[in-house]
Parts: structure tokens; C-alpha cells; sequence
């Protein structure tokens, strides 16, 4: 008799690159409705998908990415962390690929969306990533994020 896992072994994918290594890691997936989508129509995209069998509410996986070089281990987003219930499998999956998240030490954030962001802070709101010297945002977003008059608009639910 074999043993079963009872979740979803960590989903780790490393390719060399010159002297880089670079490591996919899954922080798990998120259900979204298809009202989150621009450019496509819901109820048209639900239907196609069930008869085909597939779950009407599209899963989608959340990927971060782990470059290390001679000089620097950067992480590419962060995950979900569990917002929500969305991914929270980050730090199982950094452990799995024997990377320590002290040894990371610069953080580059494609956007700030839960699903890229929410990983960044602990169960206590304490930083995961303690020993990171930099940080890189584009500039557009920043200023987005930082805007109060789309802040203003924002529905509750996303309101500090």
C-alpha cells in the first residue's frame, strides 16, 4: 500500500540560463469569475467550457519566479499569500526547491494586484522577505496605486 498526499505536491520548475538558474514556483491558483476579464463575454466563455466538460469558473495558477545569479537571488512577484483563499503555497514551494526566503535579496514586482503582492507579508503582517536591498516598481505603477482620486473610486472591499 502506497501513501497519498492529501494536497498538491509543490509545482517547481528550474531551467539553467547561462550562469542564472531560474525557478517557476506555483503559490497554488485562484477561481475567478469571468466578470474580472476584459474582452470576453462571460456567459458565452462559461458555456463553451461546460460543454467541454471544464468547470465553468476558470482556475487560474499563480506563478513566482526565482532568478538566481552569482550575485543576487531575485524574486519575481510574491503570490497571493492566501488572500482570499487564493495560492498560500509559496513558502512550501521555496522550501521544496531548497531556497530560503533570507537568501533573497531583491524583489521586482510586475504590478500590485493581491495575486503578485499578497505573499510579501506573514500571517502577522510580518515581511517574508526580510533581506531584500532592493526593490523595483515600475514608475507608472506607483503612481497609480498612489493617485487618490482612483483610490477614491475604489469599491470598499479594496480600500485600505
Amino acid at each position: 500500500m502506497t501513501s497519498q498526499l492529501n494536497w498538491q505536491a509543490p509545482a517547481i520548475n528550474r531551467k539553467k540560463v547561462g550562469d542564472m538558474t531560474v525557478t517557476m514556483l506555483s503559490d497554488g491558483y485562484l477561481d475567478v469569475s469571468f466578470e474580472l476579464l476584459s474582452g470576453i463575454d462571460g456567459s458565452r466563455a462559461e458555456d463553451l467550457l461546460q460543454k467541454r466538460g471544464v468547470p465553468a469558473v476558470p482556475r487560474i495558477n499563480i506563478n513566482v519566479y526565482v532568478i538566481q545569479t552569482p550575485e543576487r537571488t531575485i524574486l519575481i512577484d510574491s503570490g497571493a499569500g492566501g488572500i482570499n483563499g487564493w495560492g498560500g503555497r509559496l513558502q512550501v514551494a521555496l522550501a521544496a526547491a531548497g531556497i530560503d526566503p533570507l537568501q533573497i535579496d531583491t524583489l521586482l514586482l510586475t504590478h500590485a494586484h493581491p495575486d503578485h503582492i499578497g505573499g510579501l507579508a506573514g500571517p502577522l503582517q510580518t515581511p517574508v522577505f526580510r533581506n531584500v536591498q532592493q526593490l523595483f516598481v515600475h514608475e507608472k505603477e506607483l503612481a497609480f496605486w498612489r493617485d487618490e482620486t482612483i483610490s477614491a473610486g475604489a469599491p470598499d472591499a479594496f480600500k485600505p
